[in-house]
């Protein structure tokens, strides 16, 4: 064997590895997100209904719900918010989200809550790069919500612009899974039902 034939050898054996590694780590990601989340994600952006269970200073009775946006595109995707002064909601931004409710008489969402403002109220942007997740909804405990009962099809809906306009080439929505409210007998809580 000669020296090229020997060296030529061990580059393969070096590149593969190489090469396959970057494959191993999307197979690894996509297998933990399903674990988390129940589904896949493929190019694009990619939407999630994550159960909140975070501590906002005095437990929670019901099970809350919010949308987990993930971009997986070499663009940006951009987000309009509000960031509340410090000492108020602790320096939180807010985005434009909303809560529906499927009207079976009409066959149609309506909209039972909306956190929509007006374009003035922008004052911070938040871009999202590729791999990137942002929680633009609030955490909705949807059994305490007024107008919602058990056995009611809800979803959850985030947008990247303020304006309620869907006319502007910059405002994205983006909609959870419809799912059902569900009584939990015993536990006090919620369970969603897809």
């Amino acid at each position: 064997m000669t020296v090229k034939q020997s060296s030529a050898r061990s580059g393969r054996r070096i590149t593969l590895p190489t090469l396959l590694l970057p494959f191993m780590f999307l197979i690894a990601w996509e297998c933990v997100h399903f674990l988390r989340f129940g589904d896949f994600f493929t190019y694009g952006y990619h939407v999630d209904l994550v159960e909140d269970h975070s501590d906002i200073g005095v437990p929670r009775s019901e099970t809350a719900y919010r949308l987990r946006i993930t971009n997986y595109t070499f663009t940006p995707l951009k987000f309009e918010g509000h960031r509340w002064p410090e000492g108020t909601m602790d320096g939180a931004i807010t985005y434009h989200d909303r809560l529906e409710k499927w009207d079976q008489q009409s066959r149609s969402w309506r909209t039972i809550f909306d956190h929509g403002r007006s374009a003035e109220d922008v004052n911070t942007e938040k871009a999202l790069w590729f791999g990137q997740s942002i929680y633009p909804s609030g955490s909705y405990e949807v059994a305490t919500v007024e107008g919602i009962h058990p056995g009611d099809t809800i979803r959850i809906v985030a947008f990247t612009s303020f304006s309620n306009s869907k006319a502007g080439g910059n405002q994205h929505a983006f909609y959870s899974q419809p799912f059902k409210v569900q009584d939990q007998p015993g536990a006090g809580g919620t369970r969603l039902k897809r």
